[in-house]
This record gives C-alpha cells, sequence and structure tokens, in this order.
C-alpha cells in the first residue's frame, strides 16, 4: 500500500498537500498469467477541486513507499500535458510518474472532470519494480 497526494508545486519542488488521494492498493482477487506478468496498483479518486484549476494550479501526483515512510517518495509527475477529448466530449489528461530515489516504480494518471465539472475524476496506476531473482 501506497499514500498518493496532489500537491502543490513541481516534483522538483514539492509543495503542500493538496488533496489526499486514496493509496494504491493491489487490485483484489486471484492471480492469473504468468508470474512474470508485471504488478500494478491502483488508486481510483473524486476530488472536489475541478480538472481546470488542477493544471492551471502548478500540481503535482506523488506517491510514497508507505505511511510509515511517508518521506520516501517512489513516483512523481508534474500535472501538464495535452488535454484530449474522449468519446463522450470530456476533456481530460494523461500524465506520466516518473521513478523517484532509484525506486523502480513508475505509472500513469488519467484525470477527467466529473459531470458538472466541480470535481475531478483521478486514476493513478503504478508500476511497480521488477522482480529480482
Amino acid at each position: 500500500m501506497h499514500p498518493v497526494h496532489i500537491h502543490s508545486g513541481t516534483c522538483a519542488e514539492l509543495g503542500d498537500v493538496v488533496a489526499p488521494l486514496n493509496d494504491l492498493t493491489a487490485p483484489a482477487g486471484e492471480f492469473t498469467g504468468p508470474d512474470s506478468a508485471v504488478t500494478v496498483t491502483l488508486s481510483e479518486n473524486i476530488v472536489d477541486i475541478p480538472l481546470q484549476d488542477i493544471i492551471d494550479g502548478g500540481h503535482a501526483i506523488n506517491a510514497h513507499l508507505s505511511n510509515d515512510e511517508i518521506g520516501t517518495y517512489i513516483a512523481c509527475g508534474d500535472i501538464g500535458g495535452v488535454i484530449t477529448t474522449d468519446a463522450g466530449g470530456r476533456q481530460e489528461m494523461m500524465i506520466g510518474l516518473a521513478e523517484q530515489n532509484d525506486s523502480g516504480y513508475s505509472g500513469t494518471v488519467w484525470l477527467g472532470p466529473s459531470a458538472d465539472n466541480t470535481q475531478t475524476e483521478i486514476s493513478v496506476i503504478l508500476i511497480e519494480p521488477a522482480a529480482t531473482s
């Protein structure tokens, strides 16, 4: 389980937590397929901040190793990039989470507005480091 937050600032200079997100956790269920399949953790959220405010405000999404090691950053992404339109006509943005502190973690984040544009839906997918033998 990895805590993840929206922070003010950039990954190079993280500011205060603007919105805590749900912890990144492994999907529930039985593992199928080869042992070599890459493991991911997921955090699905709705925050009470409009998407445009998140984009315009200078924010980053940062993942931490654990609650006990909250100061250890494992992956981070500055919120910015290309705004696209989905099949339903809603604006959305995808960003990457870059490895921090040689952690081996990376990931992606999808951000999209709620139906009334007053909230933002956020899905964070963290790719776990490759297992070493």
